[in-house]
């Protein structure tokens, strides 16, 4: 709703804008601001359908199931990150043994 009522803005000052910019041609056209509408409906239809997309997919989803999957999603990504501190600690190691030498 908030994007209609600043389209319903946006639309005629866009109108305006571009028949000032028009006006230094020498060819005008005329009858362009549907243009514009046009736009905003194929912008507000995308947007609609993406929304509703997102909405059937997440209530087509069982929760339980997308819980768990996160839970080991965050596992794996903890492991993975213990084990790359832990390169990073014994490349660490490695590095003051060599400077003690």
């Amino acid at each position: 709703m908030i994007s209609l009522g600043l389209a319903l803005i946006a639309v005629p000052i866009a109108v305006w804008l571009a028949s000032r910019l028009l006006e230094q041609y020498s060819y005008r056209i005329s009858g362009y601001g549907w243009v514009f509408v046009a736009a905003v409906f194929l912008a507000m239809v995308v947007a609609f359908l993406s929304i509703l997309w997102q909405t059937l997919k997440a209530a087509k989803t069982n929760p339980a199931t997308e819980l768990k999957k996160s839970r080991l999603f965050i596992s794996k990504v903890k492991h993975k990150q213990n084990e790359l501190l832990q390169a990073r600690f014994r490349t660490f190691v490695r590095f003051i043994r060599k400077r003690k030498r």
